[in-house]
Parts: structure tokens; sequence; C-alpha cells
């Protein structure tokens, strides 16, 4: 009879393991698509950052400046920001992936006249006669 009840124990025991390795496996997969939304969300915050700011600054007319003041790194990870002026688009690209959002005007320039450039987080962006220009 004792060794009836050790097989026993032995398989609830192992069917407890199971579920419990079952819960650790499911809890974190549910960890790592959490965080990939999070850093997803921190990207789209940024890019609609960048565009309301341009937006704002733009509305205010001539002679206006604002300092943009951005993360250094979205989720521990490195991450750049293009402008596509032509194409009212701003784009934050981090690790393989990336998230866009529109601006509202086609008026934005880098100091070097380009259209399409990388902006950073620390940029100096001013209103001179109507069009945005973006300093390093």
């Amino acid at each position: 009879m004792k060794a009836q009840g050790g097989v026993e124990f032995l398989v609830m025991f192992s069917m407890i393991l199971l579920v419990f390795a079952f819960s650790v496996f499911t809890y974190s997969s549910f960890m790592e698509q959490s965080a990939a939304v999070k850093t997803n969300m921190e990207a789209q915050r940024i890019c609609h950052q960048v565009a309301s700011s341009v937006s704002s600054l733009v509305a205010l007319g001539s002679n206006a400046t604002y300092q943009l003041s951005l993360p250094d790194r979205l989720d521990y990870s490195d991450y750049t920001i293009r402008v596509f002026a032509d194409n009212r688009y701003v784009r934050v690209d981090y690790g393989s992936q990336g998230v866009g959002c529109s601006l509202r005007t086609t008026a934005i320039t880098d100091s070097t006249g380009s259209r399409s450039f990388q902006l950073q987080p620390n940029a100096t962006l001013v209103s001179n006669g109507g069009v945005l220009v973006v300093y390093p």
C-alpha cells in the first residue's frame, strides 16, 4: 500500500508541476507582448509629440522658437526620428520596427535646406518667414 501512495503522490506532483510550468510560460509570453506594445505606444507618443510641436510652431508664426525635449532612448534601445516634409510625414524607427504620423505642413527643412532629414531628440525648431527650420 505504501508503494501505491508513493506513485499517486508522484503523479499528482507531476501534474501540479506541469500546470505551474504552463502558467510560467504563459505569463512570460504575455509580458513579452506587453513590453512590445508599450514600446510601440511610446514611439507613437514621440511621433505625435514631434508632429504637434511642428504644427504649433507653424501656427505661432514668424520668429517663434521651440526646443524639443525627447527621451534619449526608447525603452532601453536607440531610436531615430525622420521627417519627410514633401510627404507630410514623421517616422520613428526603433529596433526592426517603426511608427509614423502625419504633419500638417510641408514648410519644414533642416539647417542645410534638406526636406527629408533625421531629427535629433534635442533639436531646436525656428519659424523663419513661414518656413520652419530645424537646427541640431
